[in-house]
């Protein structure tokens, strides 16, 4: 089984693969992330424990690279039979303040890379009748949460095509599964809050822990589940749109003050 992961030297990806290779012993790993150390690291520690893996440092942002990358994965370790979309960015800042570049860097990251993966991936899944996807959305994209326009977008977008395809593709053999995390202890989460407002009900939110994501992933989609919401609490902003928006618009930190 050959898994194509992106965004996983740290965080959700790191456990993510962890969870995957208990779950499929047999697996190996292309990993995808820019920060060349951290990947150098991440597939050390994996190598070191028998595990196939094989890291290739790139700017997910340039988009039209991103179809010879999964070239040159299939020539080194074969077809991809599971492609996981799990890198992203989450910039905080008011959409008047925030300057162009940076909401494209969000859009490009977060939406367009992963679909221009999906689309890459998807048609030889299709004539092989086989194989799945696992799309990193957030819950950030079916709320309202000031400062998070640009990466709330993003998710959303990307959260209805992973959703919409799922069902296009039911019945073929492959399998889409589309995440929801809400507040995850990452160092992405944290770096994010350091632009808020810590407010009460901020400092009592339920936070997950992103071991525990990377378990209810694989087991979501060993299940062949289309949506997986983590913390569970937060599946009610799915369900309850409109009040889920009033909520967070009443209670949600705001950003700090420039």
């Amino acid at each position: 089984m050959h898994v194509f992961i992106t965004g996983a030297a740290t965080g959700i990806g790191e456990a993510t693969v962890e969870c995957l290779h208990r779950k499929y012993p047999s697996a190996g790993f292309t990993i995808i992330d820019k920060n060349q150390h951290s990947l150098q690291q991440a597939c050390e520690r994996l190598t070191a424990r028998g595990i196939r893996a094989h890291g290739v440092a790139a700017d997910l942002t340039e988009i039209d690279a991103l179809p010879d990358i999964v070239r040159r994965a299939r020539e080194d370790m074969g077809d991809i039979e599971l492609l996981v979309n799990n890198a992203g960015i989450m910039l905080v800042e008011d959409f008047s303040q925030m300057s162009w570049e940076k909401g494209m860097l969000t859009m490009n990251l977060n939406l367009l890379a992963p679909v221009r993966l999906m689309h890459t991936v998807l048609p030889d899944m299709l004539r092989r009748g086989k194989g799945g996807i696992i799309n990193i959305a957030s819950m950030a994209g079916k709320t309202i949460l000031p400062g998070c326009s640009w990466y709330g977008a993003s998710k959303a977008g990307l959260g209805q095509i992973s959703e919409i395809t799922g069902t296009e593709v039911e019945g073929s053999g492959v399998h889409i599964l589309t995440v929801y995390p809400g507040p995850i202890d990452t160092s992405l989460a944290q770096g994010a809050r350091a632009n808020l407002d810590e407010n009460l009900a901020a400092r009592y939110m339920p936070v997950g822990d992103r071991y525990t994501m990377a378990e209810k992933i694989v087991e979501a989609y060993d299940k062949k589940e289309s949506v997986l919401v983590y913390p569970a609490i937060y599946d009610a902003a799915r369900h309850f749109h409109t009040v889920s928006s009033w909520i967070a618009k009443r209670f949600a930190p705001r950003t700090r003050a420039s």
